[in-house]
């Protein structure tokens, strides 16, 4: 069992990684700088890929802010 403080400070940790996660994709994604060096059916994998990643983070995001929420709410200290 995990007392609920422990498992509380696990999930805003993964909650602040997926956030950092976003914010790396999305610059990416939105860096003339990046794509240089890439040819057209390269960028199109990465930008594709990138997309993807950064929407499943946002996914991850939510679930874990809604996971907080309702430990939180909880009564039970272990878990």
């Amino acid at each position: 069992m995990l007392a609920k403080h422990v498992l509380l400070a696990s999930l805003q940790n993964g909650l602040e990684a997926e956030e950092k996660a976003i914010s790396i994709y999305t610059t990416h994604l939105k860096s003339a700088l990046f794509w240089t060096e890439i040819d057209k059916k390269g960028a199109a994998f990465i930008k594709e890929s990138l997309s993807r990643l950064a929407s499943d983070s946002e996914r991850h995001k939510t679930i874990i802010e809604s996971l907080i929420t309702e430990i939180r709410k909880d009564s039970r200290n272990a878990f």
